[in-house]
């Protein structure tokens, strides 16, 4: 999904689909279990940002001849029905918010579907190498995730940081300025005009991180990396010493700073794999810490969570992600301005929380949608939807006070809260 969101965005494209394979690396498809995962694979494209969901077979049958009115059949068509009362009952306001962007290189051949040689050619030279094997540092943003498998076990992961994007290097200077952190990790043959859009980005105020490695000039995926001759770009990037530093280098340029590991080798070798990945958490973390004013999801919870934004009211999706256990739902820290919240994930549901103007609202129920949230005086106007009975739970974050709503039927209800 970060690659297809990151595409997208890169090539100015608003809409991108997803597939839902029913039977790849998945069976049993009578597995209780494997319609959860079913519904889970449908919420994650949805709070990511996925405008057209495709199903595969649509549930006619499996390739054991499974249909759609066995058990197993059944099971998945509501996983299907539950997502889809979600979204016609939703709207899903504003713009995914990612403060993060991976960039995927130019000529990188990585993929994340085995560990299989570079675009897919033969021989030793194009073996499974250092640069491919980075992007397993995707794990610092989703870290249940198995980056190069295909297979039910690791599928999904929670956000510790929220969203991140993977995005093509040839990406224009609008699409790079929307992001506060840029980083490399996997193959990038060095081009002038990337790096100068580059130190536009910085100077706004934008943090870079990459090593001697991103700035290869050498084509050969066998060979080690070699700096350009004109080299002109990066001197206005690093500065005219960075050929002769040996520590990791931290420049400040306009607004925004590089952080550069000068050995020519790539982020996951063992010279700079510890300190590049805590360069990364510390600039996640950074780029996390006004978040909390307008709602964030804390780390170190079983929670996949996105933040969309639409002006000043922002959506959270909470995904509980662990459909191994036994338990029934997990907790997470809910986050707005001073004030901290316990909430509840369950599973098999798509939690959200609508918060504007101080105020968040977060709904019990699959097909309750919050309207407006309006400042009015010392308090606020709240228009909410539902289709049945439904609790809301109410936080003020300014005050940390967390109350309960109800609301007894189908309707258009407007309530005031103080």
């Amino acid at each position: 999904m970060s690659a297809l969101r990151g595409a997208s965005r890169a090539y100015h494209k608003d809409r991108f689909g997803s597939l839902h394979a029913m039977q790849w690396g998945s069976f049993p498809f009578t597995d209780p279990k494997h319609a959860l995962r079913h519904y889970l694979s449908l919420a994650v494209a949805y709070m990511h940002g996925s405008s057209h969901m495709n199903t595969e077979d649509g549930l006619w049958t499996d390739e054991f001849a499974n249909d759609r009115f066995s058990e197993a059949g059944k099971a998945h068509a509501a996983s299907q029905h539950k997502m889809l009362d979600y979204i016609e009952t939703h709207e899903r306001r504003g713009e995914l918010a990612t403060d993060i962007a991976v960039i995927q290189g130019r000529n990188d051949g990585w993929k994340s579907f085995g560990r299989g040689p570079v675009w897919s050619q033969k021989g030793e030279k194009w073996a499974f190498n250092k640069a491919c094997e980075s992007f397993d540092l995707l794990k610092v943003f989703y870290p249940q995730n198995t980056i190069d498998g295909c297979g039910p076990d690791d599928w999904f992961t929670s956000t510790p940081y929220g969203a991140a994007d993977l995005l093509p290097i040839e990406a224009d200077q609008s699409v790079l300025n929307r992001y506060k952190v840029i980083l490399f990790l996997g193959w990038n043959t060095y081009d002038a005009d990337d790096f100068a859009r580059l130190i536009e980005f910085v100077k706004r105020g934008g943090t870079l991180i990459l090593s001697a490695a991103h700035l290869n000039a050498e084509l050969a995926p066998d060979k080690p990396p070699m700096l350009p001759k004109d080299d002109r770009v990066i001197q206005r990037l690093l500065g005219e010493i960075y050929r002769d530093c040996t520590q990791k280098l931290v420049v400040s340029l306009g607004t925004g700073k590089v952080i550069y590991f000068p050995q020519p080798v790539y982020p996951i070798d063992k010279a700079i794999a510890g300190d590049y990945r805590q360069a990364m958490v510390e600039a996640a973390k950074a780029t996390n810490a006004d978040q909390a004013e307008r709602g964030w999801i804390v780390p170190d919870s079983p929670i996949g969570f996105t933040a969309w934004d639409d002006d000043s009211r922002r959506t959270l999706y909470l995904l509980n992600v662990d459909w191994k256990s036994a338990d029934e739902s997990h907790e997470a820290v809910f986050k707005f301005g001073p004030s901290s919240f316990t909430v509840t994930a369950r599973r098999g549901a798509l939690e959200t929380i609508h918060c504007t103007e101080g105020l968040a609202v977060m709904p019990g129920n699959n097909t309750t949608d919050v309207f407006d949230i309006a400042k009015e005086g010392d308090g606020w106007r709240v228009k909410v939807q539902t289709t049945e009975a439904d609790e809301l739970r109410i936080f003020n974050a300014a005050t940390g006070k967390d109350e309960e709503k109800t609301l007894t039927g189908p309707g258009i209800h407007e309530f005031n809260v103080n």
